[in-house]
């Protein structure tokens, strides 16, 4: 000890610490936690439960059109699909119509529109769910479109061992960066609530790919927590789903990707949005999330002033360390990309990785300033 106070200042020697620490707990999300999305195997039957695919929609002539048959048309034998239709256009209502004549496995609910009263989609999917004809529920999005003729079949098989089936819902690859990173934060926000739930700890789940079961969903009473408009997929996924109850459904054709329109900023004012509910995550989630991201700042700064400072040995090991979680990362996130049919995202996730704990820290900042407006019901 006394020589290595001599050879190096108590700075020093607290900076190697802080690398060390950091590190160790960088690799244990990477390599212990992330890394069982890409070998995960759900204990599934090859039984064919009878299936409702719920779906809201709000005036939406190209979903009618052109991604409702891409649901209707799935492989698969015992389902159909409820849409609530919350106040559409004459337009859209008589397309549904046409729809209906063409599938008869399509059952369609109207929400009449009151000018005085705006519907939320928590009535809206309760609607959807009484109208149900089949006791297991998946629900989607009218942006979502499923990767596969087998994403009902194989999201289905959840409902033989769980009540709750939480899959993977990525963004639509289109061109350009912006695109690409927002994809980059949607695998990763996912990685972490889908890692949790192969843990017997869920927390969350995409509201354009899961499901549970009609009977939790009473059992419990609906969606009667806090009077928000958002958060009906993780608030309440939240409250049901435990180890013994949870399907996690992880498959590149079990998949759904949702198209986004826009640019940045909307993607941005779309998350402080939806986001909101963050403060109403269990103690050990919020937890779990500042450490890997604290841990990640920790670790890049640190590393940062052992180059800058020049010190031969926390230099080399400075490196070290820094190719060591690289590789970690590379060989993690590879493998996920694979399982959830993720492409071409890998040297935006490097970028991402290091902006991250800015960017997250920026919405938490964001959202305490200025909430979002229509937050409360």
């Amino acid at each position: 000890m006394t020589s290595l106070l001599s050879d190096y200042t108590i700075f020093e020697l607290a900076l190697a610490g802080i690398i060390l620490v950091t590190f160790g707990i960088q690799l244990y999300y990477y390599l212990g936690k992330y890394a069982r999305v890409a070998t995960y195997r759900q204990k599934v039957s090859r039984d064919e439960p009878g299936v409702s695919v719920i779906v809201v929609l709000n005036d939406d002539l190209l979903f009618v059109e052109q991604t409702l048959p891409e649901l209707l048309m799935q492989d698969y034998d015992r389902f159909e699909v409820v849409v609530v239709d919350n106040g559409s256009s004459l337009e859209v209502v008589e397309a549904l119509e046409r729809q209906q004549l063409r599938y008869p496995h399509l059952k369609c609910t109207r929400i009449n529109p009151d000018p005085k009263f705006k519907t939320r989609r928590k009535l809206a999917l309760t609607v959807g769910i009484k109208a149900a004809r089949f006791p297991n529920l998946i629900f989607t999005q009218t942006s979502g479109i499923p990767a596969s003729k087998k994403w009902i079949a194989l999201m289905a098989r959840g409902f033989t061992t769980g009540q709750v089936v939480i899959g993977y819902a990525g963004i639509a690859p289109q061109k350009g960066i912006t695109n690409r990173l927002i994809r980059s934060v949607r695998l990763m926000i996912s990685l972490h609530f889908l890692s949790s739930a192969m843990r017997g700890r869920a927390y969350g789940a995409a509201a354009a790919n899961m499901g549970f079961t009609s009977k939790i969903y009473f059992d419990n009473r609906g969606y009667n927590y806090l009077n928000l408009n958002v958060g009906e997929n993780d608030l309440f996924v939240r409250n049901i789903a435990n180890r013994e109850n949870t399907s996690i459904i992880i498959h590149p054709k079990a998949t759904v990707r949702e198209e986004f329109e826009g640019g940045l900023r909307r993607w941005w004012s779309e998350r402080r949005y939806h986001t909101y509910t963050f403060r109403h995550y269990p103690a050990g989630v919020k937890a779990g999330i500042f450490l890997e991201l604290s841990s990640r700042l920790l670790f890049f700064v640190g590393a940062a002033i052992c180059l800058v400072r020049w010190i031969p040995i926390l230099w080399i090991g400075a490196i070290a360390l820094l190719v060591l979680r690289w590789l970690a990362f590379s060989f993690t996130l590879t493998r996920v990309c694979l399982r959830l049919g993720e492409k071409g995202l890998f040297w935006t996730l490097f970028f991402y990785d290091l902006i991250a704990p800015f960017t997250e820290s920026l919405l938490s900042l964001s959202r305490k300033i200025r909430p979002s407006q229509g937050i409360w019901s």
